[in-house]
């Protein structure tokens, strides 16, 4: 969880979630983890975030205001961290992406 803007914030994965950040990127998730020695692009954070983020009243935001959200956060936690972020979330939420790696 993350505040910004004195609202609190989650990011949350799932498979459907999984199958939507894939389609839009055209690109599996491990494989964008795995480039660049894990360090995801911006347009490539904002994307998983944007896709993946709820209020805190358990309400998915939309993909356009999580993109909008991403770029704050980016700003005020830093890049490094952001991408820290996404990395816990998907190993928290989707242990089966990790499976024999």
């Amino acid at each position: 969880m993350f505040e910004i803007e004195g609202k609190i914030y989650e990011i949350k994965y799932n498979m459907k979630t999984i199958e939507k950040i894939e389609n839009i990127t055209r690109d599996s998730v491990l494989s964008r983890l795995s480039k660049n020695n894990g360090l995801l692009s911006i347009s490539d954070l904002k994307i998983f975030i944007g896709n993946a983020l709820f209020n805190e009243d358990g309400h998915r935001v939309s993909p356009k205001q999580g993109m909008e959200i991403t770029e704050k956060l980016i700003e005020v936690n830093g890049y490094i961290e952001v991408t820290k972020m996404v990395a816990e979330a998907l190993q928290r939420d989707c242990p089966f992406l990790f499976q024999g790696v």
